[in-house]
């Protein structure tokens, strides 16, 4: 988080952390980050 942080305004409501188990020895971090769109995307090419 903190890497994307230095490059990226976040914010904290715009993200998501999940956590799956499967099985005894096998752990799924999942992180979501819905990034704020910017100039260069909203501007015609």
């Amino acid at each position: 988080m903190k890497v994307i942080c230095k490059y990226v305004k976040i914010d904290p409501e715009m993200l998501s952390v999940k956590l799956d188990q499967k099985d005894d020895d096998i752990s799924i971090l999942e992180l979501n980050i819905t990034l704020p769109e910017t100039e260069a995307e909203d501007t015609p090419k």
